[in-house]
């Protein structure tokens, strides 16, 4: 059985991990473990130097995607450098071959269907700073460390497995489930633009698969979404279908009529039998509680 080092335990890991832990054994190192803004490196390699790692996959971004840009927060900017430089000394020390950075989707949507490079959106937010500047960081590593995989995962807007999703800022179809469940009422603002949604499950599979996914470059961008797209009116509508959801619409209503489609075709050229589950099978056949 293969091992694999994963920096961060939020919501997409705990998912991957229940989903693979008979397949894979993992260390995880989490905030407990492991502080990005000040991390003890002598206490963690004291902790997995005795495992030998096939993979680090690291999710760590000290920050969720809907915080605000301030000047206090600009040192986790620094800081995400050093963390990232860090797991590229373990990868030397460990002769560690395979690094997986999970990056987001939302610093390249556009009404443009931006291929998988390394090219941006305009990005205003610090969360997507972050993200730009880890991908960028891990391609200045894979130009030295050549004889290293990188595979930097784009990933478009993920729901499902909501016992895992501690955000109440972020992630619509999982807050709409979570507030029927807690018999919660959703104040929202309705938005017309449409995004690409991944439902947990498949997500999970897709990096599953990609752990062992050999490219023809060391380094490798792939944009991860499915082939379903909704707006904030479809997800209420489709969820409506089999719940009664309990909203309080604002009185706004935003026009900007974007339409945030990724570029997936390199996922369906390596996956051509993959079979990705809308919303709607999703509301439909499963149990709330199960989703």
């Amino acid at each position: 059985m293969k091992t694999c080092l994963i920096f961060g335990n939020g919501y997409i890991c705990k998912s991957f991990i229940e989903q693979y832990e008979k397949n894979i054994n993992f260390i995880i190192v989490s905030h407990e473990l492991y502080d990005v803004n000040n991390p003890d490196y002598e206490y963690l390699e004291s902790y997995i130097s005795i495992y030998n790692i096939d993979y680090i996959i690291d999710s760590i971004c000290p920050i969720l995607p809907t915080s605000m840009h301030n000047q206090t927060n600009i040192n986790l900017l620094k800081n995400t450098i050093k963390h990232i430089n860090y797991i590229n000394t373990l990868v030397v020390k460990l002769h560690i071959k395979n690094v997986i950075y999970l990056s987001s989707a939302g610093i390249i949507y556009d009404k443009t269907n931006y291929c998988e490079s390394l090219q941006y959106n305009h990005i205003d937010t610090l969360y997507g700073l972050l993200k730009i500047q880890s991908e960028c960081t891990y391609k200045y590593f894979s130009d030295i460390n050549k004889d290293i995989n990188y595979k930097i995962l784009r990933i478009s807007n993920v729901y499902g497995n909501i016992k895992y999703h501690k955000s109440n800022e972020n992630g619509i179809i999982n807050i709409l489930l979570k507030h029927y469940i807690e018999n919660k009422q959703t104040n929202i603002t309705l938005i017309n633009s449409v995004k690409n949604y991944i439902y947990i499950k498949d997500l999970c599979y897709i990096i599953y698969k990609l752990l062992d996914y050999k490219f023809n470059n060391t380094f490798e961008i792939i944009n991860i979404g499915s082939i379903y797209n909704y707006s904030i009116q479809d997800i209420i509508t489709i969820i409506q279908s089999k719940y009664k959801l309990d909203i309080n619409y604002n009185d706004d209503i935003i026009y900007n009529d974007n339409q945030y489609y990724i570029d997936i075709n390199k996922i369906k050229n390596i996956f051509t039998n993959i079979k990705f589950t809308p919303l709607e099978d999703i509301i439909k056949y499963i149990d709330i509680n199960n989703i």
